[in-house]
């Protein structure tokens, strides 16, 4: 990872809220065939965050219902959709939800 940095970062904007992180490399580097110049960045992660009443709306949107939410002192949440304990609430199948 000597030739990598992490980037992370805090975005609000007409979007939304959300944090993302990129890879980025401090110089020229070849992955799978494609050179990667410095300080290109790599998309890693976006993780979108939402008020409550943007969640109800989201859920609402999509016809669907939360059923529980992991908090974090009341800073932040994630939802947990509903299935089985002990199993994936989702398929790697699309169009797939295990219950």
């Amino acid at each position: 990872m000597k030739d990598w940095r992490v980037v992370g970062e805090y975005v609000f904007d007409g979007e939304g809220g959300r944090h993302q992180a990129f890879y980025s490399p401090v110089r020229n580097v070849t992955v799978l065939g494609e050179r990667i110049k410095p300080h290109e960045r790599i998309q890693v992660e976006r993780s979108l965050k939402y008020s409550q009443a943007g969640a109800e709306r989201l859920w609402s949107a999509a016809g669907m219902k939360e059923t529980h939410q992991w908090t974090h002192a009341q800073e932040y949440g994630e939802f947990d959709p509903p299935g089985k304990p002990g199993r994936p609430s989702f398929s790697p199948n699309p169009g797939v939800f295990p219950v």
